[in-house]
């Protein structure tokens, strides 16, 4: 089904190296092979199975019984002794995160995830739709047209990091630093990092950490109605009553600034690196920008396809908690599994012609991008709302889009993503657009 022929699926598996230039610019090859050769395709270098279909990615987030998501930062690469010890001498400084949301299986998940859905439902999204309509457009209103617009760093940057200020209420002058630790916080999944820039990234951490402590004391002692009140005052679920009989009690400090920069790290990284990817499937397919403009409501079924087609977060990993089987395939207990969702969204057997972008395609919010089972991205209605806007307004506004280099000459094709098997998003992005 992956259309390679033996040979050549074998020299991609012999030669597959995770941290590699080849597969993180074009991963896609490798998936098809590993579908190809096995449900459960086992790297040894890395000690780890990559799952790479859509029915067995979807089984095992849907069985946290046994594909526990406890793995810790076990799945990342560590540091060298000597980094190691600057490392944990630069976190003295901050607090210990405890697991909370993305590694921590239920019923405890489900405790946490209830506190924190609060915050996120359809009503409390909704009502952000003016203010997120005001970022977007003051963001066109800010760019340059008359030369190659930077539309990574001048857009699709900064419109998810104030929408995430925005929706948490904390304030709009510190967006750019909150940039800065959110790229400090996801600065090591699936990279190999120099040396300097693990110990850049963990003081940014501690930065981050200190800024949420900041705001967490400041709704202690004026409590409003946003994210971070709801966090100081909400009533965690306890799994039994407690020796006085209480069936709830209060989020710790640290569990509450866990939660947080969980909220500023994924709701902004993996939607900054969604909207370029979003315009390079509009730029490079011309007849679906024609009918976009046409019709801005197609905004909706544009996210989704270009999600599935360009999934921002590549995967996310898993940890047998007993001897099980993927497809056949034995899988020993404690073994790590890489669930590659972008490799499920494009399985031939479950979306056809499945590197082609067609957001009339019936399925098309079955994608994964959004992960599934009970770790679901709570923020996944937020993301949603804020891409459609943006295409909204730009259908509205530009006439043509062309990728180009910094230069503005398009017969340069200048995209490449950031050196990672985990988090896929362009270094930058440079559009020649008519309004």
């Amino acid at each position: 089904m992956s259309g390679l022929g033996d040979a050549m699926q074998s020299d991609l598996l012999n030669s597959f190296d995770r941290f590699g230039e080849a597969f993180q610019q074009d991963p896609f090859p490798f998936y098809d092979a590993m579908r190809a050769a096995s449900p459960a395709w086992f790297h040894a270098p890395s000690n780890m199975y990559f799952i790479t279909s859509y029915e067995h990615v979807n089984a095992v987030v849907k069985n946290p019984t046994v594909f526990s998501s406890e793995y810790g930062v076990s799945a990342n690469e560590p540091p060298q002794p000597h980094i190691a010890e600057q490392i944990a001498e630069i976190k003295k400084k901050g607090w210990v995160r405890p697991a909370t949301l993305m590694t921590v299986d239920p019923p405890n998940h489900a405790r946490y995830r209830a506190t924190v859905a609060k915050a996120f439902n359809a009503r409390v999204i909704a009502a952000l739709r003016p203010a997120l309509e005001v970022i977007v457009e003051e963001a066109l209103d800010a760019l340059d047209y008359s030369q190659p617009v930077d539309v990574k760093h001048l857009f699709s940057e900064p419109v998810p990091v104030k929408v995430i200020i925005k929706a948490l209420n904390m304030p709009i002058e510190d967006a750019a630093n909150v940039k800065r630790w959110s790229d400090d916080t996801t600065a090591g999944i699936g990279s190999r990092l120099s040396d300097e820039r693990a110990i850049e990234a963990a003081h940014g951490v501690v930065e981050l950490q200190q800024f949420m402590h900041d705001e967490i004391q400041k709704r202690i002692a004026n409590p409003t109605d946003d994210v971070i009140s709801m966090l100081v005052k909400a009533d965690l679920p306890l799994p039994e009553p407690d020796a006085q009989g209480n069936t709830t009690r209060k989020l710790t400090l640290e569990e509450a600034m866990g939660i947080l920069q969980a909220l500023v790290g994924a709701g902004n990284e993996t939607t900054t690196k969604s909207f370029s990817a979003m315009l390079v499937d509009l730029a490079t397919h011309p007849a679906e920008w024609e009918a976009l403009k046409a019709d801005p409501d197609r905004a909706a079924l544009v996210v989704e396809e270009s999600l599935r087609l360009s999934t921002p977060s590549q995967g996310l990993f898993r940890v047998a908690k007993v001897d099980a089987e993927v497809g056949g395939v034995p899988i020993p207990a404690g073994s790590k599994i890489f669930l590659a969702y972008t490799a499920a969204n494009r399985d031939p057997l479950k979306f056809p012609e499945p590197n082609a972008f067609i957001p009339d395609r019936e399925n098309v919010r079955d994608h994964m991008a959004f992960g599934g089972g009970v770790h679901f991205c709570i923020g996944a209605p937020l993301s949603r709302l804020e891409s459609v806007i943006a295409l909204e307004k730009i259908a509205q506004r530009w006439n043509t889009m062309e990728v180009t280099n910094a230069k503005g000459h398009p017969e340069e094709w200048p995209l490449r993503y950031e050196p990672s098997f985990v988090l896929r998003g362009l270094t930058s992005l440079h559009l020649r657009i008519t309004c």
